[in-house]
This record gives structure tokens, C-alpha cells and sequence, in this order.
């Protein structure tokens, strides 16, 4: 009775954020980052019901959270919002817009010029975009969620079992920076070998480690097409990443009445190159910096895609072309929330340099080269992790 009594206050908040007929409540209302204030709670839509019918989002009809086939509704509050695949870049927006982020869809991508130069305007102004066409099956998304939340109440010694390559790679317990957070890390998810590690240190039964292995050989060769497009985006077209090492982290923020409003993971920037994130489609809380503006803003998850954000070695290599995100995550809900990431680092050897092609008599170099391994202990030891320590890397 009570996992029973659990599981409905979880479902019921996680209605709570995907409903816009629902009130939220007050502290969700006094976490949000400056709302839009052209919309009034008592003056919000209803949402539209086909034919009559009741709309699944409706309060009245108590159920699942919304499929993966469609997103979080909009809320009324300035958000980062998906923008259509195929719809039109826009400027820099204005002080109160909302801000747009493109969806890519990897089936088109590369093949049309448009798609490509949304791609990278998003990634130089931005620095994150969202994918879709990933050829990752929505059952394999849904079964490595709950293979994370069972690795997740495994045992503390049992967790301690995954233990660091490098500082970071292993798991992740809460600490006095990040009280709500706990991660499991794999250091290369491209590496068969290092995935059946990973999953005899937890002693993982077998049915999930074939989730796990299958989720992983996946989102590696999602990986690989999003760097792959994106260096054609650049003018890069023949560059390969099939060897970079990936590294693979599942995060969980144990959030709870008392967390509402507090901050789940401080303001960082990924160091790698870039990050492709599996966000939990019922719990949002991702905030990252508008560079226009200089605020944070909410990005609203969107199931069934993948969110994309560019990394201090992407800002290197591409020699300062395309743009770093600073990211946070705050709690905005009282209930754990989960997320998938695979990063891709560095080149297999580690030494990172901006290729000639993006070094000109316009574009002079901006970066020596430098050791991934290091700058990684550069930004732990001097506690820069929100891209202050690429600064010391000026050529």
C-alpha cells in the first residue's frame, strides 16, 4: 500500500507539469525563471479535444503521462521552445521572447542545405539543438528508464562497485555541491568490453544488461551521425569520430518536498565535445543561458527526441565557432527525475587542435593545442567547470 500510495503522488505530480488546465503549484510557480507575462493563469487555453473528446491532458481523466509521440505541453513562462523541423532560423530574439531551439531530424540531415545551416546557426548562437529520425525505438528508450531506476536502488556498496577510470567516470554520490545528484558512469560506451564491465561490477541481471548493451551500441552510432552532421555543417564533410571514446552517465536528482525551488546540478559546461541527452519526459528542471540575454531559461523536454549540447572541446576544435552551453538543473518538482547522457570526449589519442580548415588570416587560432586527460584535472583542480578554463588554453 504504500509503493501503491508512492507511485500516486509521483504520477500525480508529474500530471501537474504536463497539464495546462492543472494549477501548479505555488512552489513550482516561485522556481520559474522570469515568466511571459502575456499569459495569465486564469486566462490560459484549454487544451483542444478532437471531436468533442476528451483531451488526454485533462484533469478529469486520470492516467499516464503523455506519450512519447507528443511533448510537454508549453507552459506559461519564457521557455525554450522546439521549433518545427523544416521551420526557418530566426534572428537573435528580443528581450521577452521566447527562444528557439531547431529539431533536426538525422534522416534529412546532410542532404538539405537549410536543415544544415539551422543546425549550425543554432549551434553557433546557442550552442544546443534536439534531434529526431535517431533510429533509436521508443520500447528500448522506455526499457533503459527502468533499468536505471532499478541500478539506481541498488545498494550503496553495491553502487561504489562502479568505480572511476578517470575523476568522474564512476559513480557519482550526493556530495555538499550537489546534495540531490547521484550518477553511474561508464568511460567508453563504444567499447563492448567496457560495458560488460560495467555491468558485472553491479552485478546486473541479465535482462538488463542486454538493455543496457543495446541502448548503448545504439546512442553510440547516434552520436557519431550528430558529430558527423554537424562537421559538415562546418565544411568538414569527410571527418570521421567512429573512435572517439564516449562516455556514458545515467544521473538521478532525489528530489523532495523540501527541494522545490533548489538547485539540482550547479551551472557547468560539458567539457567533451558534445553531449546527446535523453531527458525524463515528466520532470523538466534543464535550464540553460541564453547568450543574447544572459538568463536562464527553462527547456521543456520533449519526448522521444534527444537534446544536443555543444562542449568546451567542440568550442576548441572548431576554434571558436560553435558556442558552449552553460547549463543548470533546478528541482521543480517534488519527485526523482531521471536522464540518460552520452558524451563524446575528445580523439582517441586526446590531443585536440582546431583543424587547418578553420584557420585563416580571418580566423586566426584561438586555442593551442592541449590534452584532453589534462584540461578534464585542469577544471577539477581549479573548479572552473562552466568554460572559464578555456581561457587559459589562448594561443
Amino acid at each position: 500500500m504504500a509503493r501503491k500510495a508512492s507511485l500516486d503522488v509521483e504520477r500525480a505530480a508529474c500530471r501537474s507539469l504536463v497539464s495546462p488546465n492543472r494549477r501548479a503549484s505555488r512552489e513550482v510557480v516561485a522556481c520559474r525563471r522570469r515568466p511571459l507575462g502575456a499569459v495569465r493563469p486564469d486566462k490560459r487555453r484549454r487544451p483542444c479535444s478532437p471531436r468533442g473528446r476528451a483531451s488526454k491532458y485533462s484533469p478529469r481523466r486520470p492516467g499516464p503521462a503523455p506519450s512519447e509521440a507528443k511533448p510537454v505541453p508549453r507552459r506559461a513562462r519564457k521557455s525554450i521552445r522546439a521549433a518545427r523541423p523544416g521551420e526557418q532560423s530566426r534572428p537573435a530574439p528580443a528581450a521577452g521572447m521566447a527562444v528557439e531551439i531547431p529539431v533536426i531530424d538525422l534522416r534529412l540531415a546532410g542532404a538539405a542545405p537549410e536543415e544544415s545551416a539551422r543546425l549550425r546557426a543554432a549551434c553557433e548562437r546557442l550552442g544546443c539543438f534536439r534531434v529526431t529520425g535517431h533510429g533509436v525505438p521508443g520500447g528500448l528508450l522506455a526499457e533503459m528508464k527502468a533499468a536505471v531506476r532499478a541500478l539506481f536502488d541498488l545498494p550503496d556498496d553495491a553502487k561504489r562497485r562502479n568505480a572511476d577510470v578517470i575523476p568522474g567516470s564512476g559513480y557519482v554520490a550526493p556530495s555538499a555541491a550537489n546534495p540531490l545528484y547521484e550518477a553511474f558512469g561508464l568511460l567508453d560506451a563504444a567499447a563492448p568490453a567496457d560495458v560488460d564491465a560495467f555491468c558485472a561490477r553491479l552485478d546486473a541481471p541479465p535482462h538488463l544488461r542486454e538493455t543496457v548493451k543495446a541502448y548503448a551500441e545504439k546512442m553510440h552510432d547516434v552520436i557519431v551521425d550528430v558529430a558527423g552532421v554537424l562537421a559538415s555543417s562546418l565544411g568538414l564533410a569527410e571527418h570521421s569520430f567512429k573512435d572517439w571514446p564516449c562516455q556514458f552517465r545515467i544521473n538521478r536528482y532525489n528530489y523532495t518536498q523540501d527541494t522545490v525551488g533548489s538547485s539540482g546540478v550547479q551551472t557547468h559546461t560539458d567539457s567533451g565535445f558534445l553531449t546527446v541527452l535523453q531527458e525524463d519526459e515528466c520532470v523538466g528542471g534543464l535550464e540553460v543561458l541564453d547568450p543574447a540575454t544572459c538568463e536562464y531559461v527553462p527547456v521543456d523536454p520533449v519526448a522521444g527526441s534527444f537534446l544536443v549540447n555543444i562542449g568546451d572541446v567542440g568550442t576548441a576544435w572548431s576554434n571558436g565557432r560553435l558556442h558552449n552551453v552553460k547549463h543548470r538543473v533546478r528541482c521543480v518538482a517534488p519527485v526523482p527525475r531521471i536522464s540518460v547522457a552520452m558524451f563524446l570526449l575528445a580523439p582517441k589519442d586526446d590531443r585536440v587542435s582546431a583543424p587547418e580548415a578553420f584557420v585563416d588570416a580571418d580566423h586566426p587560432r584561438r586555442y593551442r593545442e592541449f590534452n584532453y586527460d589534462d584540461y578534464r584535472r585542469l577544471r577539477l583542480s581549479t573548479g572552473e567547470r562552466a568554460g572559464e578554463a578555456l581561457a587559459r588554453l589562448a594561443a
